[in-house]
């Protein structure tokens, strides 16, 4: 009799073991399987997230270009008074038929000061010294795109010189969404 004890005693030693390795076995491949479909969804979330900012980046700056270009925006710095610019209006068209919401524009002159902004009428606010942006703008003349994090919204941005006739710096167009 002691001898079948040691002898089922030996295999149930023995299949404990095979069965603990075998659970440890499967809990780490279960773990690795885990891990690798987070790190592939993970991935393809960041890289989707990517493709979502650079497809908002290029919709504010592509407005921007068009809007630099715009013949009424142009008038409108050189004149200042040019009756028809309702850059509001078209805020109002890019929220009903795209996915640019909340789309807002302001123009500065030469010298960083507002002359224009989509959502109010003050006007004569000099950012030159306030914003870093506008005197880097003012200095190089070169467009501008940054994506702002505030404390409760991420903002897109985008600042273009407008040039005038034979090239004059005119002032900038900045769209902000």
């Amino acid at each position: 009799m002691k001898r079948s004890m040691r002898v089922f005693l030996l295999g149930f030693v023995l299949l404990a073991t095979i069965f603990s390795m075998s659970y440890i076995y499967i809990n780490q491949r279960v773990d690795n399987l885990k891990h690798e479909k987070y790190m592939t969804t993970a991935t393809k979330m960041k890289d989707e997230l990517n493709r979502l900012i650079n497809k908002k980046s290029e919709a504010i700056l592509l407005t921007s270009l068009t809007l630099s270009q715009n013949t009424a925006v142009k008038n409108f710095l050189n004149t200042k008074k040019h009756k028809e610019l309702k850059l509001d209006n078209l805020s109002s068209l890019l929220r009903k038929y795209t996915s640019l919401t909340d789309v807002w524009f302001q123009l500065l002159d030469t010298n960083g000061v507002s002359v224009y902004s989509s959502w109010h009428t003050k006007k004569g606010d000099n950012f030159s010294n306030t914003k870093l942006d506008v005197a880097k703008i003012l200095t190089i003349s070169k467009i501008i795109s940054t994506i702002s994090v505030g404390r409760f919204d991420l903002t897109f941005k985008c600042m273009v010189p407008i040039y005038g006739k034979y090239g004059r710096f005119i002032g900038i167009v900045e769209t902000t969404s």
